[in-house]
């Protein structure tokens, strides 16, 4: 956002119906925020190498050649947030977090929490151990300043998580490097995550006698909205029901099912019925 928040609002308001015209929404658009991905900066990770040991462990040449081609895409797509996004978060979407990291690349512009665990593991397999810490303590850090790791890093994400891979990445960093301290030194944020999934993800199930019970987690997502990076989608999706509360329960039901990491595959979708294999069914 160019403009502080009060003067962006404020001169949206005054386009009154104009806003209802693209070019004047466009125009409005382009003088008031910045162009997508300035927020960030390429960065070059300082422990990349051309060829880490642990690929001579891949014996195919296929194989390790398709693997090498991968090792190189680190470089691609490594950034780092800029500091003014520290400075006046309030003018981004994008979270800060204070040390580079991997984004998936195409659209996906920001960190995600699933995605990180998987691109953890092709670091730890080329050795960029400084790497593999950065993204470990920027989620961390998303831990100890939001209570729990979002699904992305954007603001519009801090409605939900996804699942709770930080532990096992510790231990897969731990696995890969030895680093017992650092183990040590991250504890009590793991601690701090595991807690936020008792306390907001977790209930009872009692027993047909009442007596016998059994706790559970459940991915439950606490939107009542259309998620706003998927806003039209999600719109349009409740558009066959009429009462307010049941829009509010399906757009609280989709967001869980972005928690999951799954979305969104048929494995939510009943198998029978009139819903059967389709979203309304989730």
């Amino acid at each position: 956002m160019i403009q502080p928040v009060v003067a962006t609002l404020r001169n949206f308001d005054e386009l009154g119906d104009k806003a209802n015209d693209i070019a004047v929404l466009r125009e409005f658009v382009n003088s008031h925020f910045n162009p997508p991905g300035t927020e960030l900066v390429e960065w070059y990770p300082r422990d990349w190498v051309d060829f880490p040991s642990t690929f001579l462990s891949i014996h195919d040449y296929h194989h390790r050649r398709w693997a090498l081609h991968l090792h190189r895409i680190w470089r691609d797509l490594c950034r780092r947030v800029r500091d003014d996004v520290r400075r006046h978060q309030d003018h981004y979407s994008l979270l800060y977090v204070p040390h580079p990291f991997i984004i998936p690349g195409g659209r996906f512009r920001e960190f995600y929490y699933w995605d990180s665990f998987w691109i953890l593991k092709g670091l730890i397999f080329s050795q960029m151990y400084e790497t593999a810490r950065g993204i470990i303590k920027n989620l961390a850090y998303m831990v100890d300043n939001h209570g729990f790791v979002p699904n992305g890093g954007r603001v519009y994400y801090l409605t939900r998580s996804q699942p709770p891979l930080l532990i096992p990445m510790v231990y897969d960093y731990f696995l890969g490097t030895g680093d017992l301290d650092f183990v040590m030194e991250v504890l009590p944020t793991l601690e701090k995550e595991f807690l936020f999934w008792i306390n907001k993800r977790s209930s009872m199930y009692f027993g047909e006698d009442g007596k016998e019970k059994f706790p559970y987690y459940q991915y439950k997502a606490r939107l009542q909205m259309p998620r706003p990076e998927s806003y039209r989608e999600d719109f349009e999706l409740v558009h066959h029901l009429t009462k307010n509360e049941d829009k509010v329960r399906m757009w609280s039901e989709v967001a869980s099912a972005a928690e999951t990491g799954w979305d969104f595959s048929t494995r939510w979708f009943s198998q029978s019925g009139e819903a059967r294999h389709n979203m309304r069914s989730i």
